[in-house]
């Protein structure tokens, strides 16, 4: 069985689908607003691209010539692009039209969509690999939601917890599924707020022979260059983390190596 894709039209009731094609800004922060809603546990944007392969090539040889030090991507505030080199601390700045060339139009499309949107400013990495974490997990968050959070789930308010965003240029899509209360605990985190964390009885850890950890009958993937935002464990009680796993492409039978574009939030 293959794994079920993420559509317009297609899609389960826990995940929020926005349609990305014509306006991906708008999309963005309708997806940011559905994580707010404790009724999804994920925000999926279809873009339906046409330039997802491309992209991961430009964005596979741009990486070639970085350093392996989590350098960053990211769109400065004169609207200009920049690869942020963490080894040599510098940045090599682009103009918009330079940067589709370098790292794609996907790529460069994406970051401009995320300006204004969040607290953070519109940056992430880029992973080449066959597959990162293939097991089922959640993301911790970056756990920095107050004793005094005040209870705000608006648009106009920092969301009171980490969002995770990925979009896969080639190789799979993140894969998604629905979880249950009963799978989950709270527990204190870093800064003794509680956090959730997966229960070690219930845990999607045997990887299955289509490359993850979540079957293929509960799971549902983001395709090529369509985007996926997730919750983070440091969300409060009333919001549902995202569980989570990426595809081993081995096992797929993709020769190519999967090329995702990766924001934590």
């Amino acid at each position: 069985m293959l794994m079920k894709q993420v559509t317009l039209n297609d899609h389960p009731d826990f995940i929020a689908v926005i349609d990305g094609r014509t306006d991906l800004a708008a999309a963005m922060a309708a997806a940011r607003d559905a994580l707010l809603d404790p009724a999804y546990q994920a925000a999926v944007i279809v873009r339906e691209s046409e330039t997802a392969g491309q992209s991961a090539d430009r964005a596979a040889d741009l990486l070639k010539t970085m350093s392996p030090n989590r350098d960053e991507l990211g769109r400065l505030a004169d609207g200009r692009f920049a690869v942020m080199r963490a080894k040599e601390k510098s940045q090599d700045v682009f103009a918009a039209s330079d940067f589709n060339r370098v790292a794609g139009h996907d790529v460069t499309d994406l970051l401009t969509a995320m300006d204004g949107v969040f607290a953070s400013p519109p940056a992430m990495y880029v992973r080449v690999a066959d597959g990162d974490n293939a097991n089922g997990h959640l993301d911790s968050g970056y756990e920095f939601m107050t004793p005094n959070f005040s209870g705000d789930f608006s648009r106009a308010a920092p969301t009171p917890g980490g969002i995770t965003l990925t979009m896969a240029l080639r190789g799979g899509g993140t894969i998604v599924r629905e979880l249950s209360r009963d799978e989950l605990i709270r527990v204190p985190g870093h800064n003794g707020q509680d956090v959730w964390r997966q229960r070690d009885d219930v845990r999607d850890d045997d990887i299955g022979p289509n490359g993850a950890a979540i079957a293929d009958h509960l799971g549902w993937q983001t395709r090529a260059g369509d985007v996926c935002l997730m919750r983070g464990g440091d969300w409060p009680e009333t919001h549902l983390p995202t569980l989570h796993a990426s595809p081993i492409r081995q096992r797929q039978g993709d020769p190519k190596e999967r090329v995702v574009c990766l924001a934590f939030l």
